[in-house]
């Protein structure tokens, strides 16, 4: 069998054992067919069908118990500190000064754009940045603090 086993094929130990020693050939066959998907040979669920021998369900159900107890403290277990394989963030040291800008900065940069030396590629247009220096001092105060 290949994949999870679908709804019909997920059954306990003691479904197993009942449904084996009550049913006709076709369910029998059924029931050897579906013990794959809990990795017990036919032939170990046929003899513990015909004497009705509790052992081998105690030890699936200890199997079930050993399960759940490892799963359980895979699941709960703290989250690591530092992961591994992650390096750690790097801080760029950056040269930018967060003073605001002078109003004669502010023409000095207005008059780079309006002869083509401007830095900006965002295609701000002179005349919006040279109206008004004071607005553009507080949109340089909220961009520089964001950083």
């Amino acid at each position: 069998m290949s994949g999870r086993p679908n709804v019909e094929q997920i059954f306990t130990m003691r479904q197993l054992i009942m449904a084996y020693k009550e049913a006709d050939e076709k369910v029998k066959r059924r029931v050897i067919s579906t013990q794959g998907s809990i990795r017990l040979p036919s032939r170990q669920v046929e003899e513990a069908a015909s004497r009705g021998d509790r052992r081998l369900l105690k030890d699936v159900e200890v199997q079930k118990e050993q399960w759940a107890s490892s799963v359980e403290a895979q699941l709960n277990r703290t989250a690591p500190v530092v992961l591994p394989g992650i390096p750690p963030q790097s801080i760029f040291v950056l040269s930018i000064s967060d003073d605001d800008p002078t109003a004669d900065k502010i023409l000095l940069a207005v008059k780079n754009m309006k002869i083509g030396e401007g830095p900006g590629t965002d295609r701000i247009s002179a005349e919006i940045i040279k109206s008004s220096p004071r607005q553009t001092s507080v949109i340089w105060r909220s961009s520089v603090s964001l950083l």
